[in-house]
């Protein structure tokens, strides 16, 4: 089947409740997630004639949307940063959005190769084999990110409750 542009904004209509959920999880803001979804569908309509096969279009368009959530958190960061650093002419460390809640500021700890794969598997219920289609990498590698992840997890979890004992 040959990939056009109807078949392309057909799943677009189709994911649109997973793509609004993750772009929500990554941005933590309403607005912010609809601008990246409607980017997405901007991005995904300009060059769906690089997909070269049709059952890989789900994979690529949350690919998509991943790579322009994480590019805002990134200008965030860099806003945050030269709004702080101009106000004290000192450098900071950033501090993110998820505060109050364990498990995000958890995930927020880990290395972002895992936290990606441990969102896109447990928060998005992505299979082993459509996480490594998403992220190009083989479904042995998000194995094993997916398990280093979950003990990164499991011990930053483990402290914190110490602390609290």
């Amino acid at each position: 089947m040959k990939i056009n542009k109807k078949i392309v904004l057909k799943h677009l209509y189709d994911q649109k409740n997973k793509l609004f959920k993750m772009a929500i999880y990554y941005l933590k803001n309403e607005q912010d997630a609809l601008d990246a979804i409607q980017e997405t569908a901007y991005r995904v309509c300009k060059s769906y004639k690089k997909l070269k096969q049709l059952e890989y279009i789900d994979t690529w368009i949350i690919r998509i949307l991943i790579n322009i959530c994480l590019d805002e958190l990134e200008r965030r960061k860099k806003e945050f940063r030269v709004f702080e650093e101009n106000k004290n002419n000192e450098t900071i460390v950033y501090e993110n959005d998820f505060l109050g809640i364990e498990i995000e500021e958890a995930l927020m700890q880990i290395k972002e190769t895992y936290r990606e794969v441990v969102i896109l598997r447990y928060f998005e219920d992505l299979k082993v084999k459509e996480i490594g289609e998403v992220m190009g990498v083989p479904e042995g590698t998000i194995k094993t990110w997916l398990h280093r992840g979950m003990e990164e997890l499991h011990q930053l979890l483990k402290e914190e409750g110490e602390k609290d004992a």
